[in-house]
């Protein structure tokens, strides 16, 4: 007669199988997050940065659960994020040259104002003593 016996899970299982089901449900709610905020991007800047909340939610994940990353995951994660600093200075430089930009042309009008001002005041003494 085969008698088959159930073992009782150790307390460290027990606490390895929740956390596992923790991040289960934890990486279901991450993706149903990320392909709404992807979705409803609408412009290149909006869908990156959904992409990117949705990877640095993703990336404290891995070590809370002991994930081993393969060799090549590793190095895509480092090529990403020399790819996303690179990205980060070349929109800032953007944002730089246009803030400049801005302030060249505000700083033009202020010009050309204060030139037609000072036209006004130097016409206006002779078109006063004409009337």
């Amino acid at each position: 007669m085969n008698t088959v016996v159930e073992r009782q899970p150790s307390a460290a299982e027990d606490v390895k199988a929740r956390s596992a089901y923790a991040a289960l449900r934890r990486i279901a709610a991450q993706r149903r997050i990320f392909a709404t905020a992807y979705g409803r991007a609408r412009t290149p800047g909006a869908r990156a940065a959904a992409a990117l909340t949705a990877v640095r939610a993703a990336i404290p994940a891995m070590t809370s659960i002991r994930t081993t990353l393969s060799p090549e995951v590793d190095r895509r994660l480092d090529r990403i994020a020399d790819d996303l600093a690179d990205l980060f200075v070349e929109l800032h430089d953007a944002q730089e040259v246009a803030a400049h930009k801005a302030v060249r042309a505000k700083e033009r009008q202020v010009e050309r104002a204060q030139a037609r001002a000072a036209q006004r005041q130097a016409a206006a003494p002779t078109a006063g003593g004409a009337r």
